[in-house]
């Protein structure tokens, strides 16, 4: 929900995240956070903490939110800080390929991505987009900075 390079469900408002939530056994969040407040479509904000139908695996585009557990979610992919948005893309797009292409846990998933970032002869996944392929190109995928920010906090 949200903006993000991939396709999206729906533009991430207040009704579009609470109408899909119940059951969801994954949601991929581009939106912006303060404290615990999510950030959503146009002027909508909603508080992680006023969630109560969440369920299943919650990904956000920006920063972590251990709070959105108190909501139900069983588990938040998120970033420890802030780093660039096409690096995120880049992250959160090899983590969606592990959670579906390999099926991973969302913690196995999280490190295998760290690791894939740490590997000089990591192999590139033949569907990548051109962004995603100048990110690659154009950032050192090494830096602490970057590959240790991508967090997984969950039950």
């Amino acid at each position: 929900l949200g903006r993000a390079l991939e396709p999206v469900d729906a533009p991430g408002t207040t009704a579009d995240l609470l109408t899909r939530l119940p059951g969801a056994s994954l949601v991929h969040l581009g939106c912006g956070l303060r404290g615990t407040e999510l950030q959503l479509a146009g002027d909508d904000t909603l508080d992680a903490a006023t969630i109560r139908s969440a369920s299943g695996l919650v990904v956000l585009a920006e920063n972590s939110v251990p709070a959105l557990l108190d909501a139900g979610f069983t588990g938040v992919v998120g970033w420890q800080w802030a780093v660039p948005a096409p690096f995120a893309a880049l992250a959160l797009f090899m983590v969606h390929l592990q959670l579906v292409g390999r099926r991973l846990p969302p913690a196995a998933a999280v490190t295998a991505v760290q690791r894939w970032m740490l590997d000089p002869d990591r192999v590139l996944p033949p569907f990548l987009t051109s962004a995603h392929l100048n990110t690659v190109a154009t950032t050192d995928l090494t830096r602490p900075a970057l590959w240790a920010a991508l967090v997984y906090h969950g039950r």
